[in-house]
């Protein structure tokens, strides 16, 4: 029975996974993401500055950012929850997407 259950799961993950890839493409990941990316690398990027500058001014502006700096945007989220809400992070994401 272990083997039956085992061989339909693994079945199913093999049947899944070329469909759970289809529409990945190598290159098509974003240069820079809220969730991947580190405050430190986001501020050193003329154009994602800009763009953290015009959407999150005061997170940015903040005296204490340089403590965050080896973090993301989504690991500091819990500590600015109304400043970082999931609509704001996605704003952020599109634009960043743009910067090649």
């Amino acid at each position: 029975m272990k083997k039956l259950v085992s061989g339909l799961v693994i079945g199913a993950a093999l049947i899944a996974s070329p469909m759970a890839f289809a529409g990945h493409h190598e290159g098509d990941e974003a240069k820079y993401s809220t969730a991947k990316s580190t405050i430190d690398v986001l501020m050193a990027d003329d154009a994602a500055l800009a763009i953290l500058k015009d959407e999150i001014p005061d997170v940015v502006n903040n005296d204490q950012i340089a403590m965050a700096a080896g973090m993301t945007l989504h690991d500091i989220q819990m500590y600015a929850p109304d400043m970082l809400t999931d609509e704001k992070l996605a704003t952020i994401d599109t634009k960043l997407a743009e910067i090649e």
